[in-house]
Protein backbone atom coordinates (compact mmCIF):
# COMPACT_ATOMS: atom_id res chain seq x y z
CA UNK A 1 0.00 0.00 0.00
CA UNK A 2 1.49 3.32 -1.11
CA UNK A 3 -0.15 6.51 0.16
CA UNK A 4 0.33 9.68 -1.87
CA UNK A 5 2.03 12.49 0.08
CA UNK A 6 0.20 15.75 0.46
CA UNK A 7 2.13 18.84 -0.64
CA UNK A 8 2.76 19.87 2.95
CA UNK A 9 3.93 16.38 3.90
CA UNK A 10 6.31 16.32 0.94
CA UNK A 11 7.87 19.68 1.92
CA UNK A 12 8.27 18.40 5.48
CA UNK A 13 9.89 15.21 4.17
CA UNK A 14 12.37 17.19 2.05
CA UNK A 15 13.26 19.46 4.99
CA UNK A 16 13.79 16.48 7.28
CA UNK A 17 16.16 14.88 4.76
CA UNK A 18 18.16 18.11 4.55
CA UNK A 19 18.19 18.84 8.28
CA UNK A 20 21.75 17.57 9.01
CA UNK A 21 23.17 19.92 6.38
CA UNK A 22 20.84 22.75 7.50
CA UNK A 23 21.97 22.37 11.12
CA UNK A 24 25.64 22.41 10.11
CA UNK A 25 25.23 25.57 8.02
CA UNK A 26 23.07 27.19 10.70
CA UNK A 27 25.78 26.63 13.32
CA UNK A 28 28.44 28.17 11.03
CA UNK A 29 26.30 31.26 10.45
CA UNK A 30 25.81 31.69 14.18
CA UNK A 31 29.57 32.05 14.66
CA UNK A 32 29.26 35.48 13.04
CA UNK A 33 25.55 36.25 13.48
CA UNK A 34 24.63 35.08 16.95
CA UNK A 35 20.98 36.12 16.69
CA UNK A 36 20.41 34.36 13.37
CA UNK A 37 18.14 31.35 13.39
CA UNK A 38 16.91 29.38 10.37
CA UNK A 39 13.12 29.18 10.23
CA UNK A 40 11.84 26.35 7.96
CA UNK A 41 8.33 27.78 8.15
CA UNK A 42 9.37 30.36 5.59
CA UNK A 43 10.00 27.65 3.00
CA UNK A 44 6.74 25.89 3.81
CA UNK A 45 4.78 29.15 3.49
CA UNK A 46 6.57 30.06 0.26
CA UNK A 47 5.82 26.66 -1.23
CA UNK A 48 2.15 27.02 -0.30
CA UNK A 49 2.01 30.48 -1.85
CA UNK A 50 3.57 29.21 -5.10
CA UNK A 51 1.09 26.30 -5.29
CA UNK A 52 -1.84 28.66 -4.78
CA UNK A 53 -0.53 31.07 -7.42
CA UNK A 54 0.23 28.49 -10.11
CA UNK A 55 -3.33 28.30 -11.58
CA UNK A 56 -3.46 32.10 -11.95
CA UNK A 57 0.04 32.20 -13.45
CA UNK A 58 -0.84 29.44 -15.91
CA UNK A 59 -3.82 31.46 -17.11
CA UNK A 60 -1.68 34.59 -17.57
CA UNK A 61 0.95 32.69 -19.57
CA UNK A 62 -1.67 31.09 -21.79
CA UNK A 63 -3.18 34.50 -22.51
CA UNK A 64 0.19 36.02 -23.32
CA UNK A 65 1.04 33.09 -25.59
CA UNK A 66 -2.21 33.43 -27.49
CA UNK A 67 -1.69 37.18 -28.03
CA UNK A 68 2.04 36.92 -28.88
CA UNK A 69 3.02 38.63 -32.11
CA UNK A 70 5.67 37.19 -34.42
CA UNK A 71 9.18 38.54 -33.87
CA UNK A 72 10.49 40.26 -36.96
CA UNK A 73 14.13 40.50 -35.87
CA UNK A 74 15.55 38.17 -33.24
CA UNK A 75 18.51 40.50 -32.63
CA UNK A 76 16.33 43.55 -32.01
CA UNK A 77 13.83 43.35 -29.16
CA UNK A 78 11.60 46.00 -27.68
CA UNK A 79 13.33 47.32 -24.55
CA UNK A 80 11.26 50.45 -24.27
CA UNK A 81 10.26 49.66 -20.62
CA UNK A 82 13.91 50.17 -19.63
CA UNK A 83 13.67 53.74 -20.79
CA UNK A 84 10.20 54.33 -19.36
CA UNK A 85 11.26 52.98 -15.98
CA UNK A 86 14.18 55.44 -15.87
CA UNK A 87 16.89 52.81 -15.60
CA UNK A 88 19.27 53.38 -18.57
CA UNK A 89 21.91 54.88 -16.26
CA UNK A 90 22.39 51.47 -14.68
CA UNK A 91 23.69 50.23 -18.03
CA UNK A 92 26.29 52.94 -18.66
CA UNK A 93 29.75 53.02 -17.08
CA UNK A 94 32.32 55.81 -17.37
CA UNK A 95 36.04 55.74 -16.49
CA UNK A 96 38.90 58.25 -16.46
CA UNK A 97 41.54 56.75 -18.73
CA UNK A 98 44.23 59.43 -18.58
CA UNK A 99 44.77 63.06 -17.60
CA UNK A 100 46.89 65.70 -19.33
CA UNK A 101 46.90 69.16 -17.74
CA UNK A 102 43.29 70.22 -17.19
CA UNK A 103 41.89 67.76 -19.75
CA UNK A 104 40.86 64.15 -19.23
CA UNK A 105 40.09 61.34 -21.63
CA UNK A 106 37.10 59.39 -20.39
CA UNK A 107 35.79 56.09 -21.75
CA UNK A 108 32.06 55.41 -21.98
CA UNK A 109 30.70 51.85 -22.03
CA UNK A 110 27.10 51.32 -23.11
CA UNK A 111 25.34 48.12 -22.06
CA UNK A 112 21.87 49.37 -23.04
CA UNK A 113 20.13 47.59 -25.92
CA UNK A 114 19.57 51.08 -27.40
CA UNK A 115 21.91 53.69 -28.87
CA UNK A 116 22.75 56.52 -26.46
CA UNK A 117 23.59 60.14 -27.30
CA UNK A 118 26.32 61.86 -25.28
CA UNK A 119 25.32 65.38 -24.23
CA UNK A 120 28.48 66.18 -22.30
CA UNK A 121 29.94 66.22 -18.79
CA UNK A 122 29.29 68.33 -15.72
CA UNK A 123 30.38 69.00 -12.18
CA UNK A 124 26.80 68.37 -11.05
CA UNK A 125 24.54 65.54 -12.13
CA UNK A 126 21.83 67.76 -13.65
CA UNK A 127 23.87 70.32 -15.61
CA UNK A 128 26.21 70.08 -18.61
CA UNK A 129 29.35 72.21 -18.32
CA UNK A 130 31.30 70.69 -21.21
CA UNK A 131 28.99 70.09 -24.19
CA UNK A 132 29.67 67.54 -26.90
CA UNK A 133 28.42 68.86 -30.26
CA UNK A 134 27.30 67.31 -32.42
CA UNK A 135 26.25 64.69 -29.89
CA UNK A 136 28.35 61.54 -30.39
CA UNK A 137 26.61 58.18 -30.28
CA UNK A 138 27.54 54.96 -28.49
CA UNK A 139 26.23 51.87 -30.25
CA UNK A 140 23.57 49.62 -28.75
CA UNK A 141 24.86 46.60 -26.87
CA UNK A 142 23.91 43.26 -28.41
CA UNK A 143 25.98 41.02 -26.16
CA UNK A 144 28.69 40.30 -28.73
CA UNK A 145 31.22 43.06 -28.03
CA UNK A 146 31.92 46.09 -25.85
CA UNK A 147 30.35 49.33 -27.03
CA UNK A 148 32.91 51.98 -26.13
CA UNK A 149 33.45 55.64 -26.94
CA UNK A 150 36.26 57.91 -25.72
CA UNK A 151 35.72 61.65 -25.35
CA UNK A 152 37.76 64.54 -23.96
CA UNK A 153 36.44 66.41 -20.93
CA UNK A 154 37.80 68.66 -18.21
CA UNK A 155 39.23 67.19 -15.01
CA UNK A 156 36.56 68.86 -12.85
CA UNK A 157 33.76 66.85 -14.45
CA UNK A 158 32.09 64.40 -12.09
CA UNK A 159 29.12 63.22 -14.20
CA UNK A 160 28.35 62.16 -17.76
CA UNK A 161 24.96 63.26 -19.12
CA UNK A 162 23.29 61.35 -21.96
CA UNK A 163 19.98 60.51 -23.65
CA UNK A 164 18.63 57.33 -25.17
CA UNK A 165 18.18 57.88 -28.91
CA UNK A 166 14.54 58.48 -29.72
CA UNK A 167 13.61 59.65 -26.22
CA UNK A 168 13.70 63.09 -24.57
CA UNK A 169 14.72 62.30 -20.99
CA UNK A 170 18.25 63.12 -19.78
CA UNK A 171 20.20 60.73 -17.57
CA UNK A 172 23.47 61.08 -15.66
CA UNK A 173 26.09 58.66 -14.32
CA UNK A 174 29.18 59.35 -12.16
CA UNK A 175 32.59 59.35 -13.79
CA UNK A 176 34.92 56.86 -12.10
CA UNK A 177 38.31 58.37 -11.30
CA UNK A 178 40.18 55.28 -12.45
CA UNK A 179 40.66 53.49 -15.80
CA UNK A 180 38.43 50.71 -17.05
CA UNK A 181 39.39 47.55 -15.11
CA UNK A 182 41.08 45.06 -17.35
CA UNK A 183 43.62 42.27 -17.14
CA UNK A 184 44.68 40.67 -13.87
CA UNK A 185 43.50 41.61 -10.41
CA UNK A 186 46.17 42.89 -7.99
CA UNK A 187 46.07 39.53 -6.22
CA UNK A 188 46.55 37.62 -9.47
CA UNK A 189 49.36 39.97 -10.49
CA UNK A 190 51.19 39.33 -7.21
CA UNK A 191 50.77 35.57 -7.56
CA UNK A 192 52.65 35.85 -10.85
CA UNK A 193 55.60 37.16 -8.84
CA UNK A 194 56.13 33.84 -7.04
CA UNK A 195 59.84 32.96 -7.20
CA UNK A 196 60.75 30.11 -4.89
CA UNK A 197 64.13 29.75 -6.63
CA UNK A 198 65.33 33.13 -5.36
CA UNK A 199 68.53 32.24 -3.48
CA UNK A 200 68.73 35.68 -1.85
CA UNK A 201 65.45 34.92 0.01
CA UNK A 202 65.27 31.12 0.37
CA UNK A 203 67.91 28.67 1.48
CA UNK A 204 66.14 25.64 0.05
CA UNK A 205 62.77 24.13 -0.83
CA UNK A 206 62.46 20.47 0.16
CA UNK A 207 59.20 19.13 -1.17
CA UNK A 208 56.55 21.28 0.49
CA UNK A 209 58.94 22.68 3.12
CA UNK A 210 60.31 26.18 2.43
CA UNK A 211 63.28 27.50 4.44
CA UNK A 212 63.98 31.21 4.53
CA UNK A 213 67.62 32.26 4.31
CA UNK A 214 69.25 32.71 7.71
CA UNK A 215 70.87 36.00 8.62
CA UNK A 216 69.98 39.36 7.12
CA UNK A 217 67.59 39.32 4.14
CA UNK A 218 67.11 42.55 2.17
CA UNK A 219 63.95 42.30 0.06
CA UNK A 220 62.80 45.09 -2.24
CA UNK A 221 60.28 42.99 -4.17
CA UNK A 222 57.18 41.06 -3.09
CA UNK A 223 57.76 37.72 -1.35
CA UNK A 224 54.77 35.54 -2.27
CA UNK A 225 54.30 31.98 -0.95
CA UNK A 226 51.63 29.82 -2.68
CA UNK A 227 49.32 27.50 -0.76
CA UNK A 228 50.26 24.00 0.26
CA UNK A 229 53.71 24.74 1.70
CA UNK A 230 55.16 25.21 5.19
CA UNK A 231 57.43 28.26 5.62
CA UNK A 232 60.26 28.11 8.18
CA UNK A 233 62.30 31.00 9.64
CA UNK A 234 65.53 30.26 11.52
CA UNK A 235 66.51 31.98 14.82
CA UNK A 236 68.48 35.18 14.26
CA UNK A 237 66.93 35.90 10.83
CA UNK A 238 66.15 39.52 9.93
CA UNK A 239 63.80 40.20 7.03
CA UNK A 240 64.08 43.85 5.92
CA UNK A 241 61.25 44.81 3.55
CA UNK A 242 62.15 47.97 1.61
CA UNK A 243 60.86 49.85 -1.44
CA UNK A 244 57.25 48.87 -0.61
CA UNK A 245 58.07 45.15 -0.55
CA UNK A 246 55.65 42.79 1.16
CA UNK A 247 55.40 39.26 2.56
CA UNK A 248 52.24 37.37 1.61
CA UNK A 249 51.86 33.67 2.38
CA UNK A 250 48.96 31.37 1.56
CA UNK A 251 50.77 28.73 3.63
CA UNK A 252 51.42 28.56 7.39
CA UNK A 253 54.56 30.18 8.76
CA UNK A 254 56.75 28.73 11.51
CA UNK A 255 58.89 31.44 13.09
CA UNK A 256 60.66 29.94 16.07
CA UNK A 257 63.25 32.40 17.29
CA UNK A 258 65.18 32.39 20.53
CA UNK A 259 65.31 34.92 23.32
CA UNK A 260 68.87 35.97 22.42
CA UNK A 261 68.36 35.38 18.69
CA UNK A 262 64.86 36.58 17.80
CA UNK A 263 63.45 36.65 14.29
CA UNK A 264 62.99 40.27 13.15
CA UNK A 265 60.65 41.51 10.42
CA UNK A 266 61.33 45.18 9.82
CA UNK A 267 61.37 47.93 7.22
CA UNK A 268 64.42 50.18 7.37
CA UNK A 269 62.72 52.75 5.13
CA UNK A 270 59.26 52.35 6.79
CA UNK A 271 57.66 51.45 3.43
CA UNK A 272 56.84 47.74 3.87
CA UNK A 273 53.44 46.58 2.62
CA UNK A 274 52.86 44.33 5.61
CA UNK A 275 53.35 40.74 6.72
CA UNK A 276 50.22 38.82 5.69
CA UNK A 277 49.09 35.20 6.01
CA UNK A 278 45.92 34.30 4.08
CA UNK A 279 43.80 31.14 4.39
CA UNK A 280 46.81 29.06 5.35
CA UNK A 281 44.89 25.91 6.28
CA UNK A 282 47.38 24.88 9.01
CA UNK A 283 48.00 26.72 12.28
CA UNK A 284 51.04 29.03 12.22
CA UNK A 285 53.50 29.41 15.11
CA UNK A 286 55.33 32.63 16.07
CA UNK A 287 57.73 32.60 19.02
CA UNK A 288 60.37 35.20 19.88
CA UNK A 289 59.61 37.43 16.89
CA UNK A 290 59.88 41.22 16.53
CA UNK A 291 57.67 43.11 14.06
CA UNK A 292 58.71 46.75 13.72
CA UNK A 293 58.34 49.77 11.43
CA UNK A 294 55.80 48.03 9.17
CA UNK A 295 52.98 49.50 7.11
CA UNK A 296 50.03 47.53 5.75
CA UNK A 297 49.22 45.92 2.40
CA UNK A 298 48.16 48.61 -0.07
CA UNK A 299 48.71 47.41 -3.63
CA UNK A 300 46.72 48.76 -6.59
CA UNK A 301 43.48 48.96 -4.64
CA UNK A 302 43.99 45.78 -2.58
CA UNK A 303 44.15 47.15 0.95
CA UNK A 304 44.27 45.64 4.43
CA UNK A 305 44.47 47.35 7.83
CA UNK A 306 47.10 45.31 9.69
CA UNK A 307 50.87 45.58 9.68
CA UNK A 308 50.67 41.88 10.60
CA UNK A 309 47.54 40.09 9.36
CA UNK A 310 46.22 36.55 9.78
CA UNK A 311 43.12 36.14 7.65
CA UNK A 312 41.24 32.87 8.09
CA UNK A 313 44.52 31.47 9.39
CA UNK A 314 44.87 30.14 12.92
CA UNK A 315 48.00 31.19 14.78
CA UNK A 316 49.82 30.84 18.11
CA UNK A 317 51.89 33.92 19.03
CA UNK A 318 54.22 34.04 22.03
CA UNK A 319 57.14 36.16 23.28
CA UNK A 320 56.62 38.54 20.38
CA UNK A 321 57.04 42.31 20.10
CA UNK A 322 54.93 44.64 17.92
CA UNK A 323 56.64 48.00 17.73
CA UNK A 324 55.99 51.29 15.92
CA UNK A 325 53.70 50.18 13.13
CA UNK A 326 52.70 52.78 10.52
CA UNK A 327 49.09 51.78 9.84
CA UNK A 328 45.64 51.24 11.35
CA UNK A 329 46.32 47.96 13.22
CA UNK A 330 49.58 46.50 14.49
CA UNK A 331 48.03 43.00 14.53
CA UNK A 332 44.78 42.05 12.81
CA UNK A 333 43.23 38.58 12.92
CA UNK A 334 40.08 37.80 10.94
CA UNK A 335 37.96 34.65 11.25
CA UNK A 336 40.79 32.84 12.95
CA UNK A 337 41.58 30.97 16.12
CA UNK A 338 44.53 32.38 18.01
CA UNK A 339 46.54 32.51 21.21
CA UNK A 340 48.60 35.56 22.18
CA UNK A 341 50.90 35.10 25.18
CA UNK A 342 53.83 37.02 26.67
CA UNK A 343 53.62 39.62 23.90
CA UNK A 344 54.34 43.35 23.90
CA UNK A 345 52.77 46.18 21.91
CA UNK A 346 54.62 49.48 22.18
CA UNK A 347 54.33 52.87 20.44
CA UNK A 348 51.48 51.80 18.19
CA UNK A 349 50.06 54.27 15.66
CA UNK A 350 46.41 53.06 15.69
CA UNK A 351 44.83 49.95 17.21
CA UNK A 352 47.28 47.52 18.75
CA UNK A 353 45.28 44.29 18.38
CA UNK A 354 42.13 44.25 16.25
CA UNK A 355 40.33 40.93 15.96
CA UNK A 356 37.20 40.27 13.90
CA UNK A 357 35.05 37.15 14.26
CA UNK A 358 37.73 35.20 16.09
CA UNK A 359 38.06 32.86 19.03
CA UNK A 360 41.13 33.11 21.20
CA UNK A 361 43.06 33.98 24.33
CA UNK A 362 45.29 36.90 25.36
CA UNK A 363 47.56 36.25 28.34
CA UNK A 364 50.50 37.95 30.07
CA UNK A 365 50.61 40.64 27.42
CA UNK A 366 51.34 44.38 27.74
CA UNK A 367 50.11 47.34 25.71
CA UNK A 368 51.93 50.66 26.11
CA UNK A 369 51.53 54.01 24.31
CA UNK A 370 48.70 53.05 21.97
CA UNK A 371 47.36 55.62 19.50
CA UNK A 372 43.80 54.28 19.39
CA UNK A 373 42.40 51.07 20.96
CA UNK A 374 44.66 48.61 22.76
CA UNK A 375 42.34 45.61 22.25
CA UNK A 376 39.36 45.81 19.88
CA UNK A 377 37.24 42.72 19.22
CA UNK A 378 34.20 42.41 16.95
CA UNK A 379 32.00 39.32 16.79
CA UNK A 380 34.56 37.40 18.82
CA UNK A 381 34.76 35.10 21.84
CA UNK A 382 37.88 36.01 23.81
CA UNK A 383 39.53 35.48 27.20
CA UNK A 384 42.00 38.13 28.43
CA UNK A 385 44.16 37.17 31.44
CA UNK A 386 47.01 38.84 33.37
CA UNK A 387 47.33 41.73 30.92
CA UNK A 388 48.54 45.31 31.46
CA UNK A 389 47.29 48.24 29.37
CA UNK A 390 48.85 51.69 29.83
CA UNK A 391 48.61 55.06 28.05
CA UNK A 392 45.84 54.50 25.50
CA UNK A 393 44.35 57.30 23.41
CA UNK A 394 40.94 55.63 23.06
CA UNK A 395 39.74 52.32 24.57
CA UNK A 396 41.69 49.90 26.69
CA UNK A 397 39.40 46.97 25.84
CA UNK A 398 36.50 47.14 23.42
CA UNK A 399 33.94 44.47 22.55
CA UNK A 400 31.54 45.02 19.65
CA UNK A 401 29.09 43.29 17.32
CA UNK A 402 27.99 40.52 19.65
CA UNK A 403 31.37 39.77 21.23
CA UNK A 404 31.76 37.79 24.43
CA UNK A 405 34.84 38.86 26.41
CA UNK A 406 36.07 37.58 29.76
CA UNK A 407 38.76 39.73 31.40
CA UNK A 408 40.64 38.40 34.44
CA UNK A 409 43.38 39.98 36.58
CA UNK A 410 43.96 42.82 34.11
CA UNK A 411 44.99 46.45 34.73
CA UNK A 412 44.02 49.41 32.54
CA UNK A 413 45.73 52.73 33.30
CA UNK A 414 45.29 56.14 31.68
CA UNK A 415 42.98 55.32 28.80
CA UNK A 416 40.27 57.56 27.45
CA UNK A 417 37.78 54.70 27.99
CA UNK A 418 38.76 51.82 30.23
CA UNK A 419 36.37 49.17 28.89
CA UNK A 420 33.63 49.53 26.27
CA UNK A 421 30.84 47.12 25.43
CA UNK A 422 28.86 47.80 22.26
CA UNK A 423 26.15 46.27 20.12
CA UNK A 424 24.91 43.19 21.98
CA UNK A 425 28.34 42.43 23.41
CA UNK A 426 28.91 41.00 26.86
CA UNK A 427 32.07 41.84 28.84
CA UNK A 428 32.87 40.21 32.19
CA UNK A 429 35.71 41.57 34.36
CA UNK A 430 37.09 39.73 37.39
CA UNK A 431 39.79 40.83 39.83
CA UNK A 432 40.80 43.73 37.60
CA UNK A 433 41.59 47.44 37.94
CA UNK A 434 40.58 50.44 35.83
CA UNK A 435 42.38 53.58 36.93
CA UNK A 436 42.95 57.20 35.85
CA UNK A 437 40.67 56.96 32.80
CA UNK A 438 38.36 59.66 31.47
CA UNK A 439 35.56 57.07 31.32
CA UNK A 440 35.78 53.88 33.35
CA UNK A 441 33.03 51.96 31.58
CA UNK A 442 31.02 52.84 28.47
CA UNK A 443 28.07 50.81 27.20
CA UNK A 444 26.19 51.75 24.04
CA UNK A 445 24.56 50.69 20.81
CA UNK A 446 26.51 51.99 17.84
CA UNK A 447 24.98 50.08 14.92
CA UNK A 448 21.20 50.01 14.36
CA UNK A 449 21.18 46.35 13.33
CA UNK A 450 22.41 45.33 16.78
CA UNK A 451 21.14 46.18 20.27
CA UNK A 452 22.22 47.31 23.75
CA UNK A 453 25.23 45.90 25.59
CA UNK A 454 25.94 44.40 28.99
CA UNK A 455 28.84 44.18 31.42
CA UNK A 456 29.55 42.44 34.70
CA UNK A 457 32.24 43.38 37.25
CA UNK A 458 33.29 41.00 39.98
CA UNK A 459 35.85 42.23 42.54
CA UNK A 460 36.93 44.86 40.03
CA UNK A 461 37.75 48.46 40.92
CA UNK A 462 37.27 51.72 39.03
CA UNK A 463 39.53 54.35 40.54
CA UNK A 464 40.00 58.07 39.83
CA UNK A 465 37.90 58.06 36.66
CA UNK A 466 36.39 61.40 35.59
CA UNK A 467 33.23 59.51 34.64
CA UNK A 468 33.12 56.05 36.27
CA UNK A 469 30.23 54.74 34.15
CA UNK A 470 28.42 55.98 31.04
CA UNK A 471 25.53 53.64 30.27
CA UNK A 472 23.11 54.08 27.40
CA UNK A 473 19.43 53.34 27.95
CA UNK A 474 18.80 49.62 27.46
CA UNK A 475 22.31 48.57 28.46
CA UNK A 476 23.05 47.13 31.90
CA UNK A 477 26.07 46.90 34.22
CA UNK A 478 26.21 44.52 37.17
CA UNK A 479 28.84 45.23 39.85
CA UNK A 480 29.22 42.54 42.51
CA UNK A 481 25.55 41.68 42.15
CA UNK A 482 24.21 45.26 42.06
CA UNK A 483 22.47 46.24 38.82
CA UNK A 484 22.93 49.64 37.13
CA UNK A 485 20.56 50.34 34.25
CA UNK A 486 21.40 52.92 31.61
CA UNK A 487 19.53 56.22 31.30
CA UNK A 488 21.64 58.08 28.69
CA UNK A 489 20.66 58.55 25.06
CA UNK A 490 22.71 58.68 21.88
CA UNK A 491 25.98 57.89 23.67
CA UNK A 492 27.69 56.96 20.39
CA UNK A 493 27.55 60.60 19.24
CA UNK A 494 30.07 61.45 21.99
CA UNK A 495 32.72 59.13 20.55
CA UNK A 496 31.98 58.55 16.85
Amino acid sequence: YLRKFSDEEYVTYVLDSMMPEISKTDSLLKLEFRNYSFDPRYLVQSAAYIRDYLPELTGILQKVQSEKKPVKDNTKQDYEPIVKDGTPEYFVQVYTERIAGDSAVISIYNYNPEVILILGTGRKKKYVDNFQHPEPEVAAYDGSQLCRLDIVSDTNAAYLLFMVKGFDETFSVPINRWPYPSGETPQQELMAAVDLDNETIFTRVNGMEIYMKKGHIQANRPIIIPEGYRVHFEPGTTLDLTDSAMFISYSPVFMRGQKDHPIVVTSSDFSANGFTVLQAGVRSVLDNVIFENLNTLNYKGWMLTGAVTFYESDVDISNTMFYRNQCEDALNTVRSGFSLENAKFEHIYGDAFDSDFCTGRVANTSFTNIGNDAIDFSGSHIQIIDTDITEVEDKGISGGEGSDLTVINTTILRANIGVASKDLSTVTLRNSLIKDCNYGLVLLQKKPEYGPASMELVQTKIEQAKTPMLIEKGSVVTIDGKIYEGDKTDVSSLFY
